[in-house]
């Protein structure tokens, strides 16, 4: 069975940008409005004050949403919203995902996945979880950024 966590990330989230529209999630990003995504937690059964964190890169916003500390395989530590200045039709929404490493028991690493109407892609090998929240940051949207210029 899923957990709280993930169908926050994965379901519930996904539809939430998609109904309230990518510019309307990166300015509440961009406010660091946490009372705006109240009704993700809420439909998902937890309590959660996200770590908001917003940013441009050339015609990009890029908002950064922090998870609680993932506890499983699959469960993420960020959600990452992509829209564009020139675009309005871009719209896309990456997660940094604990994800089990083959080859040695008990080891983790992350992807890089993405929800879509398509479903769950997955961009392969995240940069390192590693605990200091600027640096991992600056790693996972640089990775994103080059995903969503095509560099994957």
């Amino acid at each position: 069975m899923a957990s709280h966590r993930y169908i926050a990330e994965a379901v519930i989230l996904p539809r939430f940008i998609k109904e309230r529209g990518v510019h309307a999630v990166l300015d509440a990003v961009e406010r660091k409005d946490t009372d705006f995504f109240i009704p993700v937690w809420f439909e998902a059964g937890f309590q959660f004050t996200p770590h908001l964190v917003y940013s441009v890169s050339g015609p990009l916003r890029v908002g950064v949403i922090a998870f609680p500390m993932p506890r499983e395989s699959t469960e993420a530590y960020l959600g990452i919203v992509v829209g564009s200045t020139k675009d309005p039709a871009v719209s896309r929404y990456l997660t940094w995902e604990l994800s089990a490493k083959l080859g040695f028991e008990g080891e983790t690493g992350t992807i890089i996945g993405e929800w879509s109407d398509r479903g769950h892609g997955n961009f392969g090998r995240g940069p390192a979880f590693t605990g200091n929240l600027p640096n991992d940051l600056k790693a996972v949207v640089d990775r994103v950024l080059d995903i969503v210029a095509g560099a994957n």
